[in-house]
């Protein structure tokens, strides 16, 4: 499968507090950091699990930005990268409690305004790359504008992480063109315009897929993960983990999807045991991720 991924790349900056958090005040912990971006998250695996990907994204002209592409051009990725200058590459930084869930995190990607439809249509590589590509994936850190022109214009199959309940609204225009799509409950009770959380999982999604999306996947932490297409409810659960980090698993379980889909598998399976990899690693993006890794994980499970 020719894949085409356009969205955001930053680095992740991470403050991990063992204790009790002691708000206005400085706390004891350990800082580190990652690559990170849904759009490149998604992108790093996808290499790692040998699709060959493509990626068009945004970086300012930093040494954050510069590293970020070097890493992904030692995974043998090809890059089409807008450097914007004056600006500094998105970054995210978040703090994380003692069972590493995030506390508040902020991120700061205006960055990446700057890769626009204009951007896009005229540059000459990123131009033959959408026609040539069989699918789209993208991130709601994209202008609405541009989500616009990969849904109405580019007519090709679309792939869509909604990243947050707030940024998923960005969709709401234009669920009818979204192929595929992946949310967290939270998010996808921000489309559905549920806000009661004991609502059942699958009103939640059925309103989604009453909007016009045509394959919806949807997380639910440790309760594990579903998918609706057409009138088939699939449910499997998530795989049993000791947690490092919570950071990336939702883009490895959508790289996992994609993997599978790209080889007609079964697409729970391979988005749980891509998230199992990533959870167990404190990187937002598991290193041990492969197409080898992912086939051990459903053996030890019996899924294989």
């Amino acid at each position: 499968m020719n894949i085409l991924v356009i969205g955001g790349s930053n680095i992740d900056i991470y403050g991990l507090i063992p204790g009790p958090l002691k708000m206005k005040d400085s706390n004891l912990g350990k800082i580190y950091t990652s690559p990170g971006g849904v759009g490149r998250n998604i992108l790093e695996n996808l290499a790692r699990l040998q699709l060959k990907p493509r990626f068009v994204t945004a970086i300012g002209n930093d040494h954050n930005g510069h590293d970020l592409i070097n890493q992904l051009t030692a995974l043998g990725v090809e890059t089409q990268t807008l450097i914007v200058e004056k600006q500094i590459t998105p970054t995210y930084l978040a703090v994380l409690d003692s069972e590493r869930d995030m506390l508040i995190a902020v991120n700061d990607m205006d960055t990446l305004k700057s890769l626009d439809v204009r951007f896009l249509k005229e540059t000459p590589t990123v131009a033959k790359w959408i026609k040539e590509a069989e699918c789209i994936v993208t991130d709601t850190n994209l202008d609405a504008t541009v989500l616009a022109y990969l849904a109405d214009e580019v007519k090709k199959p679309l792939y869509v992480d909604a990243i947050s309940s707030t940024k998923a609204m960005k969709l709401m225009p234009l669920l009818n063109h979204i192929m595929v799509l992946k949310c967290s409950r939270r998010e996808a009770e921000a489309l559905a315009g549920i806000s009661v959380s004991s609502q059942s999982i699958e009103k939640i999604g059925r309103a989604i897929l009453d909007k016009g999306v045509g394959e919806l996947f949807l997380t639910d932490g440790a309760n594990g993960s579903y998918c609706f297409k057409g009138k088939t409810i699939t449910h499997h659960r998530a795989f049993p983990v000791e947690v490092v980090s919570t950071s990336g698993a939702g883009d490895a379980f959508f790289s996992g999807v994609i993997y599978a889909k790209a080889h007609n598998w079964d697409a729970l399976k391979y988005g749980s045991a891509a998230a199992k990899l990533t959870l167990q690693s404190p990187l937002t993006n598991s290193p041990l991720l492969s197409p080898q890794a992912l086939s051990q994980i459903l053996i030890e499970n019996g899924e294989k």
